[in-house]
């Protein structure tokens, strides 16, 4: 490909625009003699730094009292957020210390139902037992007839069997202060941490055996703590006592489940916040 060369003329215009294209000009440093670089205004990035800090030494003070004299409604809307999130947060934290104090009071509870002495059931006649005979419920679980007498332990031991075929797990352990309210029991077949409570898991967490002596000892009365008497207390066998079936369990379980709940409402306020800043 054949190209031109250029005349002497086009090389003296040419390079009478590059000239004019790359004059150079004072660098606007404060204080700067130099010339700026090609494509800048200052001749070094010190120079560009000194000069926008001598700016804002001179102008942002005033920006800054004009900007303060006028609120901003989304500060005052964040501020407003701010501080009922506080108020939630200690609400919270005043309804976990009560659940600790629950907690310790049915564990003072379940140690003097320990101590209760068994009375036991008067001898049931036949005429007595004419009536019942024909009270049946079925198993919300399995589906079959049960008596009436012993339907709160057959649906529980059959809620359990099925239970435990269920897998509630994750990858992951709780972290948390304290003892955890999960069962956290590693399997692993598939390495995951059991996530169902610690007190409910009937899978890896066995019952203890009952003696035959031992009474059931639920309490009857609401306020136990402040009465020393045993009298409102169960005491039939825990063996046969038919209303009142893995009370101590139960009652720790809703413990535990209430302060999962205050947990997670803690947890999301805290998402919130991260997100709104």
């Amino acid at each position: 490909m054949y190209i031109p060369r250029r005349t002497r003329r086009q090389q003296d215009m040419y390079a009478q625009l590059f000239a004019e294209t790359v004059k150079e000009t004072q660098c606007l440093g404060p204080g700067c003699v130099y010339a700026a670089r090609l494509g800048s205004k200052y001749c070094s990035d010190e120079c560009g730094v000194k000069l926008a800090s001598l700016r804002l030494k001179t102008f942002f003070p005033e920006r800054e009292k004009e900007w303060n004299a006028t609120p901003c409604v989304a500060t005052q809307s964040d501020e407003q957020k701010l501080q009922k999130l506080a108020i939630n947060q200690e609400q919270l934290q005043s309804e976990l210390s009560l659940l600790d104090e629950r907690k310790n009071e049915l564990e003072q509870i379940i140690d003097r139902a320990r101590r209760v002495s068994v009375i036991e059931e008067p001898e049931i006649t036949d005429a007595d037992t004419e009536g019942d005979l024909d009270l049946q419920v079925y198993c919300i679980t399995c589906g079959h007839a049960v008596g009436f007498k012993k339907a709160l332990i057959h649906m529980e031991r059959c809620y359990a069997k099925v239970e435990s075929l269920i897998t509630f797990g994750s990858s992951f352990k709780t972290r948390c202060e304290g003892e955890s309210i999960f069962c956290e029991y590693f399997s692993r077949k598939q390495k995951t941490y059991c996530k169902r409570l610690r007190v409910l898991c009937p899978e890896h967490q066995k019952e203890p055996k009952v003696g035959p002596d031992e009474a059931c000892g639920c309490p009857l009365s609401d306020n136990m703590i402040a009465k020393s008497d045993d009298m409102d207390m169960c005491h039939l066998p825990k063996r046969s006592c038919p209303n009142h079936t893995g009370w101590e369990r139960l009652r720790r379980a809703q413990i535990d489940l209430q302060r999962l709940q205050l947990v997670g409402r803690m947890q999301c306020q805290m998402l919130v916040l991260e997100v709104s800043y």
